[in-house]
This record gives structure tokens, sequence and C-alpha cells, in this order.
């Protein structure tokens, strides 16, 4: 037996699931397999990243096993209460929602959600947007009710705080060769506006809750119409804008999002201010540099697309422009 399938084989086996046959979907900050037994379906995650992969930056030092203890109870909270449909923890054969390997890498199993993701989706059709906007604000309306339970929320902030470690991992990638000293001098400018606009927030209202990995891949479209938040791994304390930021992540069309936003608006009565949402849509392009700069060295695409996000991003975000179409 492999390594990679005795790890499964062990995952399986905290859990009381009848000839259960598992497929690998992907491994970024997760193992994720799909698993079929009996006439059920569900993910099962063994919570070890790929090579290079860096998900958890501002864990602030936070156990893994912590986190995705965390994660597991808000979304034992969140189904139980039905507001936003999510996937259901599954317990263990010892009645706890987290298990963990011998080696104390945390496992976690779920109910799987039937549906493709927005971006397999395709096109963002009016109502896919509307309900992307709908789910949003639900979502937070939601996260604002269980964030202040310390075990929920955990120690990740995507705040004043964490640009010194951003800074920090843009300087290792520039040393690393992997982003020259023009794109990682637009990156720096880029984050003391950040750092500005942040001090704006927070002095009118308090950082709560977020999914904070609000994209593409994390959201599914349900036969019924309705959209489901998946991987709650990166939540963290920030404002709203840091979700909102993320859906620039969900289509290219200004159309597409403003239908978004615009749903988002309505159903929480918060309109969408671009001065707030600019600087957290660089912090999301900016975290995903940082976290994966050490694998981009065999992304043909990621030169120019670095070069894009500066150009588009970074240097209008520095030099106070609005870049955003809101």
């Amino acid at each position: 037996m492999t390594g990679e399938n005795a790890l499964l084989e062990a995952a399986l086996s905290r859990y009381d699931l009848r000839s259960p046959v598992a497929k690998m979907i992907r491994h970024s900050e997760n193992r994720t397999y799909r698993v079929e037994a009996g006439n059920s379906r569900y993910a099962l995650r063994i919570h070890v990243p790929a090579e290079g992969f860096r998900a958890s930056l501002f864990a602030a030092g936070e156990p893994a096993a912590a986190r995705v203890a965390g994660e597991l109870e808000l979304l034992s909270r969140l189904s139980e209460e039905g507001e936003v449909p999510v996937q259901s923890p599954i317990r263990g054969r010892d009645g706890a929602l987290a298990q963990s390997l011998a080696d104390g890498a945390p496992v976690s199993l779920l109910t799987w959600l039937d549906g493709e993701t927005v971006e397999e989706a395709g096109e963002l059709t009016p109502p896919i947007c509307a309900e992307t906007g709908r789910t949003l604000a639900r979502l937070h309306a939601a996260l604002s009710r269980h964030g202040a339970d310390p075990r929920i929320a955990g120690r990740t902030r995507y705040d004043a705080s964490a640009l010194p470690i951003l800074s920090g991992r843009i300087d290792a990638a520039e040393g690393a060769g992997v982003i020259d000293r023009r794109r990682a001098d637009s990156m720096r400018a880029a984050i003391r506006e950040i750092g500005v606009r942040f001090a704006e927030l927070d002095a009118a209202s308090a950082p709560r809750l977020v999914h904070a990995d609000f994209g593409r891949g994390n959201a599914i479209l349900l036969p019924d119409g309705r959209i489901a938040p998946i991987d709650f791994g990166l939540r963290g304390l920030a404002h709203p804008e840091m979700d909102l930021g993320g859906v620039y992540g969900l289509g290219e069309a200004d159309g597409a999002r403003r239908m978004i936003l615009d749903a988002y608006a309505r159903e929480s009565e918060r309109p969408a201010d671009p001065r707030s949402v600019e600087p957290y849509h660089a912090l999301n392009i900016l975290l995903f540099v940082a976290s994966r700069y050490e694998r981009a060295a065999g992304w043909d695409w990621f030169p120019g697309k670095l070069s894009e996000w500066a150009e588009r991003v970074f240097k209008p975000l520095a030099e106070g422009r609005r870049f955003l179409a809101m």
C-alpha cells in the first residue's frame, strides 16, 4: 500500500461508512476526495497542504486542528439554521466532528453537494448573479451571529497586522526570482495604500467574521438555483468588503459584477463602496501570489498575469485612482 493510500484508508476508518470508494478531486490546501458509500456521497478532506501551498499565512500560530474544528462547528450551526445552503459535517465513530490521523493531521467528512461550481457553470446569467449576491448577504448576517465565538472566529485577521507578513512574502518572492523588482515595488506600494484604506474602515466599524475565499471555485450552483458557499478554511476577521472584493473573481463582465453587488446591497442594505472594496480586491490577488509563489515557476501564464495585475490593480490603487467598475 502506498503512503497516499495508507493515509486515505486511515482517514476513512475514522467514520462509519459502508464499503467506501474514494476518488481524489484535488490537492491544494487539503487532499480532497469524493467518497461514495452505499447510497450516499461525501467530501473527505485530509488537511495537509500541497507542497509550496501556504494557505494559512495569517493564522497567528493557531493549530490546524483548532482551525478545522472551528470550521466544522460553524458548518454544523449554519446547516441547522438552513438560511444558507452549506455542507453538513459528519461525525466520526467516536461522535466528534473533528478527526485526526496518527501524525495529528486533521480529517473531516462533509456531505456532498450536487451541482457545479460557478466556474464550471460558465455564463453568469442574471438569476445566478442575483442569487450569488443574496447568498453572500445572508452568509454575512449568519457569520455575524457566530463570529463572537472564538472557536469559530479563530485567530486569522485580514487587517493591518497581516500586511507586514504579506510584504515579507513579496520580498521572499522577489529574492527567489519569481517576481522582478518593478512588479514587487508595485505590490509593496499597493500594500501601503491598503493599510491606509483599512484604517479608514476600522474607524467606521469593527471587523467581523467573513468567508475570505468566496470565489468561482467555492460557490456551488445547486440544481434548485441556490448558491452554496464551500470551504470556510480561510475564514477570518475583516470587513464584509473582503468577500465583495472576491466577487470580482467570479466573472470578468462588469455587468455581472454589478448585478451581484446590487443584489447584495438590496439584501444587506449595505451598498458596495468602491474605495472600501478596492483594497480587498487587491488583497485577494496579493494573497494568491503570496501563498503560491513557490509553485509559480512552472506556470507559463503567471508573468503575464502579474504584469496585468500590476497595471490594472496595484498601480492605480497606490496612486489613489479608481480601478473597479462598480
